[in-house]
């Protein structure tokens, strides 16, 4: 929980029920610039996706670049690319040497959802890898599952890095 963050997602677990909310602050009236205004409905967004892919799996079983780039592909959806996103995008690209499991730079990682939406049959693609998460045991299975033909998590991920590995020279 974050009092200053524009909206944050409580996760609950009560009796083997899975419960999430979001908690927006009062804002006040001097927030309600345009700016302001649509940067809070993408965050709205990205706390949203929480709660959704929270619906689906238990949360704190979901590797952090799953969560974080899918909700902010959420965002982004809402949003556009702000100038934090272009910030974070282009410190995943200039550590796509390491694995793609590192989470010290998962926001930025919201290009591989995008990817998929792109050239893997949409926003639904996106949607149907959250909802597949209900029964998969791995993110990764949950991605297989929801594209398109005989593509995979793999498959589509030589492709993703194709366009963009940077390789770094020490």
């Amino acid at each position: 929980e974050n009092s200053d963050a524009p909206a944050y997602t409580c996760v609950e677990n009560n009796l083997g029920t899975r419960t999430s909310y979001i908690v927006i602050p009062k804002i006040s009236e001097s927030d309600l610039n345009t700016e302001l205004t649509l940067f809070r409905k993408g965050t709205v967004a990205h706390e949203y996706m929480h709660a959704i892919t929270h619906a689906y799996h238990l949360s704190s079983d979901l590797p952090s670049w799953f969560k974080e780039s899918w909700s902010d592909w959420a965002a982004v959806r809402v949003f556009g690319i702000s100038s934090r996103d272009a910030t974070r995008v282009n410190n995943y690209l200039d550590n796509t040497y390491k694995t793609f499991t590192d989470d010290g730079i998962a926001y930025g990682k919201f290009l591989y959802p995008l990817f998929i939406k792109q050239n893997y049959g949409g926003d639904a693609t996106v949607a149907n890898a959250v909802k597949n998460l209900s029964w998969a045991n791995h993110v990764t299975h949950a991605i297989t599952d929801a594209l398109p033909g005989t593509a995979s998590f793999e498959s589509i991920f030589a492709h993703y890095m194709g366009h963009n590995y940077a390789p770094k020279y020490f």
